[in-house]
């Protein structure tokens, strides 16, 4: 005997609002009402009858919600496909059973669409809250059926809407910011009013009248909104009080002026007259007269030829006695002239006693000296003048390097040339190197899988050429120091030479290849 099945569904639902429907589900999307759609996770069913043994079946059931965006009304419309492709209230009147409670557990007032375009519940201007709907119908999948409870819990709330704030003014009252229902108009946050604020005084300050501006009487103002409570009223100018001012003719530091009429209140003038430049002093110089030995002196001065006025007085300067001095002789240089010593007055400067000018010597330059660095890489030219050993000159150029290299039967040759100095009296300079066959001499040939010469490896050694191989990478500090014998050495182009390699290698040709 097949058993009846219970497939209870419990689904809590947010509500999402998008545009919706009334009398079917595209005419209320179209008319902008607000649907709302609800799908649950899974829904499990166990079915039992005699050629089956228990087994779950996963349904996935869609839940539609509409709100008439008026009164809160809700229709709910409910479908449930399972993998058999089982009906669930999909027929006109296989709904058995509908409920709808309040959270307090009451009955709510509802109305039923069982038809076959839709199978609907319709809340009746349910107040804010949180409702369950509970729909019983039967389920068929193919020759297995059976009866099915559906349960729905789903919240109603307001679409808030704010009210905004309204500052109260010196007149007028405000609000303060509120909210309400944007459907059904129910005042959600009321409004509070706010008193008028009351206007602030401000006393505009009474302006006094003068010979030549109005006044003003005191009056006052709102700061805030500008409302004038007391005008200022307009108050005459008074009346000038005439003085003549008599002419008074200009000088050379003063300006003149004809006579003019003036008010002694207000000191303005009311008949203008004429006024005379400072006429400016006409300066005279007073030339300076030097002292001497026999006569006192003045400084410069001056004045002026109008009205006499020193400008610049002279001040007497006392005569010189004249001061005996003996200048020592001065040698002669090479550049510059010397003379025999002689008595001039260290006051007026004159020679007294003459004494004879030498002749500056010039230089007398030796032949030029050219030194080597130890390197090669540069070269220092240099003289001396034999007048006076402090006198040198010297210039350092670099040196460029070419190579022929020897080889094991063929000797090879090394040419340092240095570049133009620019002191003429330099010239430029060659050396040339022959470096015999590798064969002749006490050759060192390092081995090809040897990556660093370490410091002070090869020092002292008395090897007079050295071919590094290709695989080496470094030559450590003093690695061939004091090697006096060292004529040759051929290094690759990579490898990183210290400083000091090679110290006290003095006749050394490094070839880089």
């Amino acid at each position: 005997m097949q058993k009846a099945l219970r497939n209870v569904l419990i689904i809590s639902i947010g509500i999402f609002l998008m545009i919706a429907p009334t009398s079917s589900l595209a005419d209320d999307r179209a008319a902008g009402n607000y649907f709302v759609n609800i799908r649950p996770y899974n829904v499990e069913t166990i079915i039992s009858s005699p050629s089956h043994i228990d087994q779950p079946i996963r349904r996935n059931a869609e839940v539609s919600a509409i709100h008439d965006g008026q009164d809160h009304g809700f229709k709910f419309s409910c479908v449930s496909n399972s993998i058999y492709s089982s009906n669930f209230v999909t027929s006109a009147g296989l709904i058995k059973t509908c409920t709808v409670i309040n959270e307090s557990g009451e009955d709510v007032p509802f109305a039923l669409i069982d038809n076959s375009d839709m199978k609907a519940v319709y809340l009746l201007q349910p107040d804010v809250g949180t409702y369950t709907i509970s729909i019983s119908g039967k389920w068929s999948s193919g020759m297995i059926g059976g009866e099915a409870t559906l349960t729905v819990t789903f919240v109603v709330g307001h679409n808030e809407v704010i009210d905004a704030a309204v500052a109260p003014t010196c007149t007028e009252t405000g609000l303060t910011e509120g909210k309400h229902c944007s459907f059904c108009g129910q005042i959600i946050v009321p409004q509070e009013v706010l008193p008028k604020n009351g206007h602030s005084e401000v006393i505009d300050a009474a302006v006094a009248p003068t010979c030549t501006e109005t006044g003003l009487t005191e009056g006052s103002h709102c700061e805030v909104c500008g409302e004038i409570f007391l005008a200022q009223e307009t108050v005459p100018m008074l009346s000038h009080q005439y003085e003549v001012v008599e002419a008074v003719p200009a000088t050379c530091e003063e300006v003149g002026h004809t006579s003019f009429v003036k008010c002694k209140v207000c000191g303005n003038i009311l008949i203008e007259g004429s006024e005379f430049p400072a006429l400016g002093h006409t300066p005279v110089t007073d030339q300076a007269i030097e002292a001497t030995c026999s006569e006192t002196g003045l400084t410069e001065g001056s004045h002026c030829e109008v009205c006499g006025k020193i400008l610049v007085a002279q001040e007497i300067v006392p005569k010189k006695n004249h001061q005996y001095a003996i200048v020592e002789a001065v040698s002669a240089t090479c550049e510059e002239a010397g003379h025999t010593s002689y008595v001039s007055c260290s006051i007026c400067g004159n020679v007294l006693v003459a004494g004879s000018e030498i002749p500056a010597l010039g230089h007398n330059w030796s032949e030029p000296i050219y030194t080597w660095a130890e390197n090669n890489e540069t070269i220092t030219a240099s003289r001396l003048c034999s007048n006076d050993s402090a006198h040198v000159e010297s210039e350092t150029v670099m040196v460029s390097f070419t190579i022929d290299s020897p080889t094991m039967q063929n000797a090879g040759k090394a040419i340092y040339l240095s570049d133009a100095f620019d002191n003429d009296a330099f010239n430029v300079q060659v050396k040339e190197i022959i470096l015999p066959a590798l064969s002749t001499l006490q050759l060192l040939r390092l081995p090809e899988d040897l990556t660093e010469v370490g410091a002070e490896a090869f020092a002292d050694t008395a090897f007079e050429s050295i071919i590094i191989a290709d695989g080496c990478i470094s030559i450590g500090s003093r690695a061939f120091a004091g090697c006096s014998n060292l004529i040759y050495v051929r290094i690759p182009a990579n490898v990183n030479i210290a400083s000091d390699a090679f110290e006290g290698c003095t006749q050394i040709v490094v070839d880089r290849q």
